[in-house]
């Protein structure tokens, strides 16, 4: 969010903070071109073993190869960067 250069105090601008708890949900999607992805409702953690076993072996892997022309991306997460998650996509011909 962009403000003013002095307009820091000003309540438009500010935000209240939140500290309690929360409940959240994570929900894992693609947005393929021309074609679904199912959303995936991950309970709990996401740890990289549940990635590799929930999310990459049963829905990326199948989806790219209906999709070869595809590009897969991902962010930065932990269970994205881990070892047990990078081996296995060293496992398939993917794009840097």
């Amino acid at each position: 969010m962009w403000r003013p250069r002095g307009e820091r105090l000003n309540p438009s601008f500010v935000l209240q903070q939140h500290t309690a708890q929360t409940a959240g949900v994570l929900v894992w999607g693609a947005i393929p071109y021309n074609t679904l992805s199912p959303l995936v409702l991950i309970r709990g953690t996401m740890t990289a073993q549940r990635y590799v076993q929930d999310i990459l072996q049963p829905h990326v892997f199948s989806l790219m190869q209906r999709l070869p022309e595809a590009i897969f991306q991902q962010n930065n997460t932990r269970s994205h960067t881990a070892s047990v998650s990078q081996d296995c996509l060293h496992t398939v011909t993917t794009h840097p």
